[in-house]
């Protein structure tokens, strides 16, 4: 089977899904589903309510979205009651399948729920705590500023905004897009036409732009990654940088925490990367010059709540112990069980 060849065999769980202009619509939006997720704290990938909601959408099998190798030939990693992560045996990738159609998915970003609420299909404290995210945007940004300090710039899937607003801040020229029509309506208010609704294929800019392009929790979005990166190649300068931070298969989080991993997200978190198929995703256009282990500030309340998730028991006591240390109002950084890379064109 061809390199980039994916098969797939459709699973209509039948039952209200969504039809007509809006479904055809979110597909033209977003071509290759690219996220308008971000960097804020993850929702366990458990099945529960939204897997009700969910579960009335189309599904798909499909073989390895980066080398296409059959599915057949991987190995079963974790098993959810929608659907399951394989790793190819051919480049190492860990993928879902089945997985939601691009079409329903790309719907599933539009709206306000996507980014809050209990029960959202997104992420629960998404506008919460955004000085606490600022303090992990600071901190990945600095670490673009050691390849490029200044310049244009376009953040992939903006989301929230707050990157952007940090960017800006340090004085780089800084735009971003969203499929998200939410996210765009929100902070066109302050930032105009910065920001776009836009997917990376049909985002209007020309060939060449951008000296940086920041991916934070996009990739493993991606349901094509060697044609997104190809796209990518295409809007940056001859020499400009790519940093992308994405969770790593292979962080001690996943190691420890097994199927309770927090970034096993379902539906949204298609592909799931290593160092190694990291490099081999982009090897076409890009090479790595820079890759690290990396972590987020988060509230103890967060933390507690994904503790809880892990062990009630621990959670529990960790409860406990930030009342009787008087920790409650603490934002510690800690590790994310992510990784950041910098690429460079060849």
């Amino acid at each position: 089977m061809p390199a980039n060849h994916v098969h797939y065999q459709e699973r209509d769980l039948n039952i209200n899904r969504p039809k007509g202009g809006n479904a055809t619509r979110s597909c033209e939006v977003a071509n290759q589903a690219m996220s308008s997720s971000r960097t804020p704290p993850m929702k366990h990938a458990t099945a529960t309510e939204p897997a009700q909601r969910l579960a009335n959408l189309k599904w798909e099998e499909c073989d390895c979205p980066l080398c296409g190798a059959d599915r057949r030939l991987s190995r079963l990693r974790y098993q959810f009651e929608l659907s399951a992560y394989h790793q190819c045996g051919q480049c190492g990738l860990v993928y879902l399948s089945p997985r939601l159609d691009e079409a329903d998915m790309a719907i599933l970003y539009q709206g306000q729920d996507y980014f809050a609420g209990e029960g959202s299909l997104g992420y629960e404290t998404y506008e919460e705590d955004a000085s606490t995210y600022r303090r992990t945007f600071e901190r990945r940004l600095a670490t673009l500023a050691r390849f490029k300090d200044n310049g244009q710039l376009l953040d992939v899937g903006f989301g929230s905004g707050i990157f952007l607003d940090v960017a800006i801040a340090h004085g780089y020229d800084a735009h971003g897009i969203d499929i998200s029509a939410y996210a765009v309506e929100k902070r066109s208010v302050d930032l105009g036409s910065r920001v776009r609704q836009a997917s990376v294929e049909s985002a209007p800019y020309e060939p060449g732009r951008f000296d940086a392009i920041t991916l934070f929790d996009v990739f493993e979005h991606v349901y094509q990654p060697k044609n997104f990166v190809a796209k990518l190649a295409r809007l940056l300068a001859p020499e400009g940088v790519v940093l992308v931070a994405t969770p790593n298969f292979d962080s001690w989080m996943r190691w420890i925490c097994g199927r309770k991993t927090v970034s096993f997200k379902i539906p949204e978190h298609v592909c799931y990367y290593t160092r190694h198929t990291v490099e081999r995703a982009v090897s076409d256009e890009f090479h790595v010059v820079h890759s690290e282990s990396i972590g987020q500030y988060c509230t103890v309340q967060f933390l507690q709540r994904r503790l809880s998730d892990i062990s009630p028991l621990v959670g529990t006591f960790f409860g406990v112990g930030l009342k009787t240390f008087g920790l409650s109002h603490w934002k510690p950084h800690v590790p994310s069980g992510s990784l950041i890379t910098v690429l460079a064109k060849k």
